[in-house]
């Protein structure tokens, strides 16, 4: 698992708060379809990545994968869906995943939701 950008970010996830529980179901539910999809005859490793600009956040997650996995049905789409209705919520986006040759999920998440605020 090759991992870039979380450490720094200039984000702040709230111990037991309302941000780091939104970033644990997103992030497990992503990480699921991660393991679901992976195929890599290399062994090529699963790409996760966290990028932040002044308006959006976005976790990206892409995992080698195959034609074959991709259309094996192991999936019913419930957690897309899930996914896409939390960002609508949020004012985010969940696009549809692009089927190559990365399973390739992305999240994003209005900046300002996840900044640390100054009391």
């Amino acid at each position: 698992m090759e991992i870039q950008g979380f450490a720094d970010a200039p984000i702040h996830f709230e111990h037991y708060g309302a941000t780091e529980s939104t970033r644990q179901v997103i992030m497990s539910e992503i990480f699921t379809n991660a393991l679901k999809y992976y195929a890599s005859e290399t062994q090529q490793p699963v790409q996760l990545r966290w990028t932040c600009d002044t308006h959006i956040c976005q976790f990206v997650c892409a995992n080698p994968t195959s034609e074959k996995e991709q259309l094996s049905g192991k999936g019913d789409y419930k957690g897309h869906h899930f996914l896409s209705m939390i960002a609508k919520i949020l004012g985010g986006h969940f696009p549809p995943p692009r089927y190559v040759d990365d399973f390739v999920t992305e999240f994003g998440i209005p900046t300002y939701l996840l900044m640390e605020k100054n009391v």
